[in-house]
């Protein structure tokens, strides 16, 4: 941040800077409605120049540098508001009655998931991601770094995700394909929820497979339990190495 301020001496790109990166902080916290509320106060002119990202995609590896195609293109501010959108469209299905709740709920959990320190898309919420910082996830989610007193910040509370998972899990009696893709991905969350934890001893590159304890392990249960009989769960047991050992 230091570097760009010091680069471009354009005070409205600066201010513009300044408040993407409060905007992003806020959307890590899965606070929508302050992250809009500050993005949109960036002029016209300098919105328009803002990075644009694609959160909503379901992606199943863990690969975080890549790649991924999809015809929904968003800055900062247009995920903010259509996560908005998508919150308004679940709270007025159940409202109803209507089971796509589900579907919204977990779309939402989705680009939460992607935007986290373990997701694909982590560049919409966070500036920097250490992979170094995969070895001392509990030390986080402050992490020390050369060169920079306060550290470095990590996206890695897996709680927002969680939660709309939680919720899609909750809206999802009658949509058993849905329930299926939020017990998946709610199993993953408290997988790197685990990660994070000090009494976890796993590191990644071992080629071991995680061995969480019960209540980490609770949606990976209730996915092979009463899941494994959806298309979903046939399809990513397959591909999944992780679930394959866990479901045998």
């Amino acid at each position: 941040m230091v570097k760009t301020m010091q680069i471009d001496t354009n005070p409205d790109r600066v201010k513009a800077y300044l408040l993407e990166l409060k905007g992003a902080y806020f959307l890590s916290q899965g606070k929508p409605e302050a992250a809009v509320a500050i993005m949109r106060t960036i002029s016209q002119v300098e919105a328009a120049k803002m990075p644009k990202f694609t959160p909503f995609r379901e992606k199943v590896g863990e690969k975080v540098h890549r790649v991924v195609s999809d015809s929904l293109l968003l800055n900062r501010l247009e995920i903010a508001e259509k996560i908005l959108d998508l919150e308004f469209r679940a709270k007025t299905a159940e409202a109803l009655g209507d089971s796509m709740a589900a579907a919204w709920w977990y779309r939402i959990g989705v680009a939460y998931y992607n935007m986290s320190y373990f997701g694909y898309e982590w560049e919409a919420t966070d500036s920097y991601r250490s992979g170094y910082n995969q070895l001392r996830l509990a030390q986080g989610p402050v992490f020390s770094l050369a060169g920079s007193p306060e550290g470095n910040r990590e996206n890695t509370d897996m709680s927002v995700p969680l939660s709309y998972f939680e919720k899609a899990l909750a809206a999802s009696q009658k949509k058993p394909e849905i329930g299926a893709r939020a017990a998946f991905m709610a199993a993953r969350c408290r997988q790197k929820q685990w990660f994070c934890d000090p009494a976890c001893a796993y590191r990644p590159g071992t080629g071991m497979i995680p061995d969480l304890p019960e209540d980490y392990f609770r949606h990976y249960s209730l996915l092979v339990n009463d899941y494994s009989g959806t298309k979903f769960y046939n399809a990513i047991v397959k591909e999944c190495k992780w679930l394959a050992v866990y479901a045998r």
